[in-house]
């Protein structure tokens, strides 16, 4: 599909490149498809899991680490046993772990972006937002000429746009019932909600 948007011939696989253009294609389709998938919470690359503790105990600034899960992409919310969301100057992230400042808890949850790479799973505007950012990174190695940039950067703006309202749509807020006296006995700093708010 990148290609079709350069007029630039067609490949067979890029698993295992043969030609120029499909080395070319497999530099630049997991970039392209990591970053994407990193600028935005694509919904059907969401997912939630329970991390355990490391051994080692931070030198200091938090009181415990937990490294994430291999196909971790980007953070969206950490959250505590009762559903309720840490502010974000409860922890930080670093060296792939999340850093708990003040918490004495073995197990972390959170909700995060994977790394998905089964195509089948693709929204289908991402897979044209991924051509497109494909497209635009072998512009001038493919076609040895500009002309294209203009008008692939104004397609990504549009698709960026759709993306942005189509799949926000699709994720309605969650409504929780918390104890009031629980939330504040033992939740100082952290906000009584599930809903993560995106950044498109």
């Amino acid at each position: 599909m990148a290609l079709d948007l350069l007029q630039g011939g067609f490949v067979s696989d890029i698993s295992s490149p043969q030609t120029s253009t499909e080395e070319k294609c497999a530099r630049w389709y997991d970039v392209n498809r990591r970053m994407l998938l990193r600028m935005h919470p694509w919904n059907f690359a969401i997912k939630r899991a329970e991390l355990s503790a490391s051994s080692t105990i931070p030198l200091f600034g938090a009181a415990a680490a937990f490294p994430v899960t291999a196909d971790f992409i980007r953070l969206l919310r950490v959250v505590n046993e009762d559903d309720m969301i840490y502010a974000a100057s409860d922890y930080f992230f670093e060296n792939k772990s999340i850093m708990l400042r003040y918490s004495d808890a073995t197990v972390c949850r959170i909700i995060y972006i994977s790394d998905v790479e089964n195509v089948l799973a693709f929204d289908d505007i991402f897979i044209q937002l991924l051509a497109v950012e494909i497209a635009l990174s072998l512009a001038y190695s493919i076609t040895q000429n500009n002309s294209n940039i203009e008008r692939l950067s104004a397609i990504r703006k549009t698709l960026i746009k759709n993306a942005t309202g189509i799949d926000g749509q699709e994720h309605p807020p969650e409504v929780r019932r918390v104890s009031v006296n629980r939330n504040a006995r033992r939740s100082l700093g952290v906000r009584d909600t599930t809903r993560h708010y995106f950044n498109g």
